[in-house]
C-alpha cells in the first residue's frame, strides 16, 4: 500500500493532536459553563426565595402588631371574660364572642378567626365559606399556636396573640388566611410530618414527590429526581409553621440549564470546522454572551436583597432563556410591589377604622378626628407643605386622639365639665396614644402628632411643656385645627360657637397657645370650615370683659 505524501502525514500528525486538545478543551469549557449556569440558577433562586421569606416574615410581624391593638379592645376582653365565667355551658356567651370575632374578620379580610380559653382550647370560631361565614366545628381544630393549620381539607396561615386583662390571661385570639400556592413563582409542595398535603408540581403525583423527598432534611436544601429530571428543592419558610409543617419550592435544574447546553453544543460543533484561532475567539465570545447576563442578573438580585426591596431589572442578553429569566423576575417584582401597595391601603383603612372607633365612644364628638384631619390639611396647603408632608399630616391628625381608647368611659363621656382629677386622667391620652402607635411598624412618622398635639406655643401645654419651634410644624397645625373643632362642636352643656367667635379666640391666644403664622393661615381660608352651627355672640364665647378666654373653654380644647 502506497503511503500518503510526507506533507500530508505531517499535516495530519500536527493537526490531529491540536484538534484533540481543542475538542477536549472546548468540551471542558462546555462542562464548566453548564456548572456555572446551574450554580447561577441556584444562587438566583436562593436569593429570590430569601427575599420572599423576609417579606412574609414582615407581614406576619405586622399582623401580630395589628392583633396587639385589637386584643386591647375592651368589648373583646369583656366577651372573653364572660365566656370564661360561663364555662362549658355558656352557649349564649360563645355566640356573642363569635359575633365579635366575625366583625373582626369582615373588617380586616381574614378567612378564619378563632378564640381560645386560658387552657389553650378553642372555644369559638368562624370561617369564610363561599360568600358567607359559618361556625367552626371546634372538635376538628388542631390545638396549636401561630403557623399553619389544616381545617376541613384546607390550609390556613395562622397568627395568634394572647388576650390579657391586667396580669390575668383570658385566652388567645387567632386569625388566619387561606394558604395560596399562587404567590410562588416556582412549583411548591406543602408537607406535614413528611407527608405531602398539597402540591402544584405539574405531571407528578403526591406519592412520587413523597418518595423523592424521603432523603431530604426538612430544614435544608437538597436535590431530587422526578420523572428523570433533577430538581433543586428549598424550604420556603425558615420560620416556624407549626408542628411538622414544611413548605418547599422545587425547580428543575435540567430544564433551566438545557437551553444553555443546546446553545453551547451548537457553538462547539460549528467551532470544530474552523481554525484554532477562530475556535478560541468564538468560544470566548460565546462564553461572555452567556455568563455576563447571568452575572449581571445575579448581582442585581443581590443588590435588591441587600436593600430589602424588589425592583425590576434591565438585562441586555443574547439568549432568549436569560431574557425570559429576567422577565420572570420582573413579573415577580411587580407582583410584590402591588401586594405591598394593597397592604398599605389596608393600613390606611385600618387607620380610618380606628379614628371612627375613637369618635364613636362619644356621640358629641362624632367625626371629630376626620374634621381635624380636613382642617389640618387645609392649613398645611395654605403654608406650602409638600405632598408627603400633607399625607403624614392627614393620617397623623386622624390618629391624634387614639390614646383616648385608654381613657375610662366615665371620664370620656361625662356630660358635664371635668374635675381637676378627671382632667389629669384625660391628659394621659397623648402618652397612651404614643405607646399604641409606636408598636405598629411604619407609623413612627405619626408619633409627634399623637404625642405632642396638646403642646402650646408658649410652653404651657403638656405632656412635655415644649415651646415654639421645639414642637414640629405639623403638630402646631393640628393644635390649631383641634382647638377650632372643640370650640365649634356642640356639647351637652353648651352650643358650638360660630366660626367668627372661634377665630376671635384663636387670635386672642395667638402667640401663647397657638402659632401666630398658622392662625393667620387658617383665617385666610375664610368661612369654608363653618359646619352650619348655630351662631352665638362673641360675648358668650370670651366672657363679658372682652379679651379673656373663659377657663372652662380653655380646659375644653386642652382635652
Amino acid at each position: 500500500m502506497r503511503k500518503p505524501p510526507f506533507a500530508w502525514r505531517v499535516f495530519v500528525l500536527a493537526f490531529v493532536p491540536v484538534c484533540g486538545v481543542l475538542v477536549g478543551s472546548l468540551t471542558a469549557v462546555r462542562m464548566m459553563m453548564a456548572d456555572q449556569v446551574k450554580e447561577g440558577l441556584r444562587s438566583s433562586l436562593r436569593q429570590t426565595h430569601e427575599f420572599l421569606v423576609r417579606i412574609r416574615s414582615q407581614q406576619e410581624l405586622q399582623n401580630t402588631r395589628m392583633l396587639s391593638v385589637i386584643a386591647e379592645n375592651p368589648s373583646l376582653k369583656a366577651g372573653f371574660a364572660l365566656l370564661r365565667l360561663a364555662g362549658a355551658g355558656g352557649e349564649q356567651e360563645r355566640r356573642t364572642l363569635e359575633d365579635q370575632i366575625l366583625e373582626i374578620s369582615q373588617s380586616l379580610g381574614f378567612d378564619l378567626v378563632l378564640a381560645a380559653n386560658h387552657d389553650g382550647e378553642w372555644t369559638a370560631g368562624v370561617r369564610r365559606q363561599g360568600e358567607g361565614w359559618t361556625q367552626v366545628d371546634r372538635g376538628n381544630v388542631e390545638r396549636s399556636g401561630s403557623g399553619l393549620m389544616r381545617l376541613e381539607g384546607k390550609t390556613y396561615a395562622i397568627t395568634a396573640i394572647p388576650v390579657n386583662l391586667g396580669e390575668e390571661n383570658l385566652g388567645a385570639l387567632a386569625v388566619g388566611r387561606l394558604f395560596d400556592f399562587s404567590e410562588f413563582t416556582t412549583p411548591a409542595v406543602l408537607t406535614h410530618n413528611h407527608r405531602v398535603l398539597e402540591s402544584n408540581v405539574p405531571g407528578v403525583t403526591r406519592q412520587e414527590i413523597e418518595a423523592a423527598l424521603a432523603g431530604c432534611e426538612s430544614s435544608s436544601e437538597c436535590e431530587l429526581r422526578l420523572n428523570g429530571e433533577t430538581y433543586l428543592s428549598l424550604p420556603v419558610q425558615k420560620l416556624s409553621l407549626g408542628r411538622g409543617y414544611v413548605v418547599r419550592s422545587l425547580q428543575s435544574v435540567d430544564a433551566a440549564s438545557m437551553p444553555m447546553e443546546v446553545v453551547m453544543t451548537r457553538v462547539l460543533r460549528l467551532a470544530g470546522t474552523v481554525a484554532v484561532l477562530l475556535l478560541v475567539g468564538v468560544s470566548v465570545v460565546a462564553s461572555k454572551s452567556v455568563v455576563r447576563p447571568l452575572t449581571d442578573l445575579a448581582n442585581r438580585l443581590s443588590e435588591n436583597w441587600k436593600l430589602g426591596e424588589m425592583k425590576p431589572v434591565n438585562i441586555l442578553a443574547t439568549t432568549r432563556e436569560v431574557e425570559e429569566l429576567a422577565r420572570a423576575f420582573n413579573h415577580a417584582a411587580l407582583a410584590l410591589s402591588d401586594a405591598q401597595g394593597r397592604l398599605s391601603n389596608a393600613y390606611l383603612e385600618f387607620i380610618q377604622s380606628m379614628a371612627s372607633a375613637i369618635d364613636a365612644r362619644d356621640v358629641y364628638t362624632a367625626g371629630h378626628s376626620l374634621r381635624v384631619s380636613e382642617y389640618s390639611c387645609a392649613i398645611g396647603q395654605a403654608v406650602g407643605l409638600d405632598e408627603h408632608e400633607l399625607e403624614a399630616l392627614r393620617v397623623g391628625a386622624l390618629l391624634h386622639d387614639v390614646g383616648k381608647i385608654g381613657v375610662p368611659d366615665a371620664v370620656l363621656q361625662k356630660p358635664g365639665r371635668l374635675t381637676d382629677e378627671e382632667f389629669e386622667i384625660i391628659k394621659q391620652h397623648p402618652v397612651i396614644g404614643k405607646r399604641i402607635v409606636e408598636r405598629v411598624e411604619g407609623f413612627h412618622r405619626y408619633l409627634p402628632i399623637v404625642e405632642l398635639h396638646h403642646e402650646s406655643f408658649d410652653g404651657s401645654g403638656y405632656p412635655h411643656g415644649l415651646r415654639g419651634d421645639e414642637v414640629p410644624k405639623e403638630v402646631r397645625i393640628v393644635r390649631v385645627a383641634d382647638s377650632y373643632d372643640a370650640m365649634t362642636s356642640d356639647r351637652p352643656y353648651r352650643k358650638g360657637m360660630s366660626h367668627e367667635a372661634a377665630m376671635e379666640i384663636l387670635r386672642q391666644c395667638s402667640g401663647t397657645h397657638f402659632d401666630p403664622e398658622l392662625v393667620e393661615a387658617f383665617a385666610s381660608l375664610g368661612s369654608n370650615p363653618v359646619r352650619g352651627r348655630d351662631l352665638v355672640s362673641l360675648a358668650e364665647a370670651v366672657g363679658t370683659s372682652g379679651n379673656v378666654v373663659l377657663p372652662e373653654l380653655a380646659k375644653e380644647w386642652q382635652q
